[in-house]
């Protein structure tokens, strides 16, 4: 009752090569071939893709730079006028570290002292850690920061401490003139 086999065999669903290799051979060769014609009408379909969206690809780019270049602006602008901060994430997915306030370190700084400092000593610390204060006198522009945020007290002339210290404000009179 055994079937004469021809060139395969069914066996569990597979079909498993039997008699003429030659046959075989050349069906896997011409399969192969028609394989990689379509690789090559894939490829040419890519490079057509490419070329098409290349072009509106730099456009996107190219505006999302300018997107960035705006929020970067308006960062500075929050940051010389004491705003609240959050840091930006950029392309890439880093994050913009000027985005600090640094009114922020400077709060940061005098908790670590302990003391009231003045405020180019302060400037001079929030320099040391990477933050930029602009400004064409840097430690002038700080002070602007520390005298109209209300985390800070003035203790005397230059001189600032934070409000939740208990420090005794100092006189704010003019001297008097002698004459």
């Amino acid at each position: 009752m055994e079937q004469a086999l021809t060139d395969t065999e069914t066996v569990k669903g597979n079909i498993a090569p039997r008699a003429n290799n030659t046959d075989l051979k050349s069906a896997l060769l011409t399969k192969r071939d028609g394989l990689r014609g379509e690789i090559n009408r894939i490829d040419a379909d890519v490079l057509k893709l490419q070329e098409e969206y290349s072009g509106r690809l730099d456009q996107l780019q190219a505006q999302r730079k300018q997107v960035e270049d705006a929020i970067q602006h308006v960062d500075a602008l929050l940051r010389l006028e004491g705003g609240i901060y959050e840091p930006v994430t950029l392309a890439g997915g880093s994050v913009d570290e000027s985005a600090i306030a640094p009114s922020d370190v400077a709060f940061s700084i005098l908790e670590e002292h302990e003391k009231a400092m003045h405020y180019r000593d302060i400037a001079a610390e929030v320099k040391k850690r990477g933050i930029n204060l602009v400004g064409k006198d840097p430690a002038a522009t700080l002070l602007t920061k520390l005298s109209r945020d209300n985390r800070f007290k003035r203790v005397k002339r230059g001189t600032y401490a934070l409000s939740a210290w208990k420090v005794r404000k100092a006189k704010s009179g003019r001297r008097k003139r002698t004459r």
